[in-house]
């Protein structure tokens, strides 16, 4: 009985573990990236792909402030393929799922951490309020890291 209880205890810590290190392992290789010139702030994924941040709100709900931003020489913009835009948290669908509250980033969802956060989102979105709800997740749609609480949002 003990053992059963023993090794039962010893998984929850060995997945909390192994979800806290994919977490840190992603946000680590997570940059983000400016040429000198330019205003336009990137999020580097990879060492060669970058996506247009669109503004303030959407970098800083992922979890980036300006201490983030790594500058590069204008001459450096060859080095990396320069594709799609992140849409902005003013533009992007609510999701309700398992009775939590999601934005939808194509075809990923993100958590929305609590209410004050969702109500900080809804705010940004005075035009879209309607949520959609679904039961399951099909078409390729998953569940990303979670956005940042509006509360740890270093000014």
């Amino acid at each position: 009985l003990n053992h059963t209880i023993e090794n039962r205890n010893f998984r929850k810590c060995f997945v909390t573990l192994l979800s806290d290190l994919e977490h840190e392992i992603s946000s680590g290789l997570k940059k983000i990236v400016k040429f000198k010139g330019s205003k336009i702030l990137y999020l580097q994924k990879d060492d060669k792909l970058l996506s247009k941040f669109p503004d303030r709100y959407t970098r800083e709900l992922f979890g980036f402030t300006d201490a983030n931003v790594n500058e590069y020489k204008e001459d450096d913009k060859i080095n990396y393929i320069i594709t799609g835009n992140i849409p902005s948290i003013k533009h992007v669908n609510f999701v309700k799922y398992k009775d939590q509250n999601f934005l939808q980033f194509d075809k990923e969802l993100k958590l929305i951490p609590n209410q004050k956060t969702f109500d900080y989102i809804k705010g940004i979105n005075k035009g879209n309020n309607s949520t959609i709800e679904i039961t399951e997740l099909k078409n390729g749609i998953f569940i990303g890291l979670p956005l940042i609480d509006v509360d740890k949002i270093v000014r």
